[in-house]
Parts: C-alpha cells; sequence; structure tokens
C-alpha cells in the first residue's frame, strides 16, 4: 500500500507530537532527535548531539524549510538548553496553536543525515527520522507507535 498523500499527525500532550500546530504561515512540527546506531549515526562529528528541529509546512500539507539547532548532550544543562531551543523556535512562528496537522512526507538532509517524515516500502510506514522516533502505520488516523 501506498503512503498517503497528506499524513495526519495527531497532537498528543506530553509525547512526540505534543509540539504541532499552525501558524501565519502554515503548520509546524517542533521535535527533538538523538540520531541512533545506524548509517546516518556513524556519520555525525560527535555522537553525544541531540537535535532539535522546527519543520514548516505550508497550509496544503508540503514541507517548506527547517531550521535546528544541535546540543552537546554531555553538558550538565542540556534539558534545559533543549527546552529553550523549543521555546525559540516556537516564539519564532508568530501566533500559532497547538493542533492536530496534515502533512506530506518528505526528507531532508542536515549534516549527512536524513531527517523528516520517510516512507518505508519494506514496512509501509512512515518514520521521524533520523531514528526513527516514531512511526505511522495504517490506518493513518495520525496515531503512532514508539
Amino acid at each position: 500500500m501506498p503512503a498517503p498523500e497528506l499524513l495526519l499527525i495527531k497532537r498528543m500532550e506530553d509525547l512526540q507530537t505534543a509540539l504541532v500546530g499552525r501558524c501565519e504561515t502554515g503548520q509546524f512540527f517542533v521535535t527533538e532527535t538523538l540520531p541512533i546506531a545506524g548509517e546516518s549515526y556513524s556519520k555525525l562529528p560527535k555522537k553525544d548531539r541531540l537535535y532539535v528541529v522546527r519543520y514548516l509546512f505550508k497550509v496544503n500539507g508540503e514541507f517548506f524549510s527547517a531550521e535546528h539547532a544541535k546540543i552537546n548532550c554531555s553538558g550538565r544543562d542540556y534539558l534545559r538548553l533543549v527546552e529553550e531551543k523549543k521555546s525559540d523556535f516556537l516564539a519564532s512562528l508568530g501566533p500559532y496553536e497547538f493542533c492536530d496537522i496534515a502533512v506530506k512526507p518528505f526528507s531532508i538532509t542536515i549534516d549527512e543525515i536524513q531527517f523528516g517524515l520517510v516512507y518505508s516500502e519494506g514496512t509501509e510506514s512512515i518514520s521521524l527520522e533520523p531514528g526513527p522516533t516514531i512511526t505511522f502505520m495504517e490506518p493513518w488516523d495520525g496515531e503512532y507507535y514508539t
């Protein structure tokens, strides 16, 4: 079965999709990820970096842009830095509301690592990469597996 044209992502407070919603320019998804073992992981210059990423999508769900920050996980205050960066990314959106979103699968490269909502024909699923952190599957109802 092919990937859905638009992937519904339900906002689930206190989970991986807590920071999804709409803003003046369209839709957004703010997330964090620590690339894990695999081909992408070996390309990291340092293996103790966590990425905070803000994805922006047009109203029609088409991927528009991404902004990212790398946080060194070996420092004592890295969790505070992660939350500050998420807050910065949200504040730069202008007015926004948290809600479910519907976006098209996409893939981008950051630091030679694949990021995005990537469809796998083998598993007939869409995973938030790198990771996968979360995976969406049929019935494509916006819920995901971790």
